[in-house]
Order: C-alpha cells, then sequence, then structure tokens
C-alpha cells in the first residue's frame, strides 16, 4: 500500500551538565563533556494515501500506521468541503469509507470517491517532551 509521508516526532535536545560518555569499542576511551545531545524520537506514524472500500478484501478499509500505542488520540476525516464525515478516539479502529453522522441516522451511507482530509492528534508516550501532536494529511477514496 502506497504512504502519503512519514512523520516523526523528533527533536534534538541540548541538555547541559557534567557528563561522562564511555564508547565501548573505541578503545575504552572516555569523555568527560558540559553538554550531551539527545535524540528525542518518540513514536513513529505513516498515513496510507488512498484505499478501495469495495469490499474485494484488500484496503477496504484506512487507519494511520503507528509503532506505539498512542495516549490521547482522536482522528478526524474531513470532506473536501471541511465537512467532518467520521471521527474516533480508538487507534484501533479502521475507517470504512462511511460517514458516522448521516441524516438518516443509520450509519450506513458511505461517501463518495474523492479526496478526503484528515486531522489526528494525540499525545506521544515514547518522547521525551509527551506533548500532544497534530499531524494532518489527505487520503484519496476508490470504490
Amino acid at each position: 500500500m502506497p504512504f502519503t509521508r512519514l512523520f516523526y516526532a523528533a527533536r534534538l535536545v541540548v541538555v547541559f551538565g557534567l557528563f561522562e560518555i564511555s564508547a565501548p569499542g573505541f578503545l575504552a576511551q572516555t569523555l568527560l563533556a558540559d553538554s550531551a545531545d539527545v535524540d528525542a524520537l518518540g513514536c513513529q506514524m505513516w498515513a496510507p494515501n488512498s484505499f478501495t472500500p469495495d469490499f474485494d478484501g484488500l484496503n477496504d478499509a484506512w487507519r494511520p500506521v503507528v509503532s506505539c500505542e498512542l495516549e490521547e488520540y482522536d482522528l478526524q476525516i474531513f470532506d473536501r468541503w471541511g465537512t467532518m464525515v467520521w471521527r474516533t478516539d480508538d487507534p484501533n479502529r479502521w475507517w470504512n469509507g462511511g460517514v458516522e453522522n448521516d441524516q438518516l441516522g443509520t450509519g450506513s451511507r458511505f461517501s463518495p470517491d474523492g479526496h478526503y482530509s484528515f486531522i489526528i492528534t494525540y499525545r506521544d508516550p515514547e518522547s521525551v517532551f509527551r506533548s500532544v501532536l497534530r499531524k494532518t494529511g489527505y487520503i484519496w477514496l476508490s470504490r
């Protein structure tokens, strides 16, 4: 399945203090430093850019793929006019192209082919910062 982009929650943090850094395999050298760069890479996220909910068993649903369990997750899907068509707070729930709150109240109506946008808001449990992050992107729905 093609992916639209790879999101990184990476930041480089400089920590000040007195550090003793040893590198095994490098003649057992020890360094003294007054600062150290810390890689604060957290959870990684990939978002497929298309899916085909035509009930053929291939790519029938869409969700972002993440490398950890997210906290405070909120996924919203919008049509090209900016109307929210689907929303979930469960990172394990897939969008099948349906309209969550259709006017009939049955939840059985399906979105037409076309471009959709998404907004994902979450807290990254693996990041040093533990801040709330927001990712956006586009999806092509084709039946």
